[in-house]
């Protein structure tokens, strides 16, 4: 079986860079996932227009957080 051909632009939510990070001097960057995580590119906050966006997008970086490097044991659960 082959694989179907997808037409039009493809997104990586890991290596694409979709967080806009808000810097000391008023500016925006913006920067994947991997690139916060690995300490490439850093800012004083997430620049969301809207507040509840902020929140989310901190709760989705959680979440992807928890899945890539998961807990080995209760203990290491408990003291995250």
């Amino acid at each position: 079986m082959t694989e179907p051909e997808i037409a039009g632009p493809r997104f990586n939510a890991l290596t694409d860079a979709w967080l806009p990070l808000l810097q000391e001097d008023g500016t925006t960057v913006w920067a994947s996932p991997v690139e916060v995580l690995c300490g490439e590119k850093d800012g004083v906050d997430l620049d969301y227009p809207r507040d509840d966006f902020r929140v989310f997008a901190r709760l989705l970086l959680s979440a992807l957080v928890q899945a890539l490097f998961p807990a080995k044991t209760k203990a290491d659960l408990i003291q995250r």
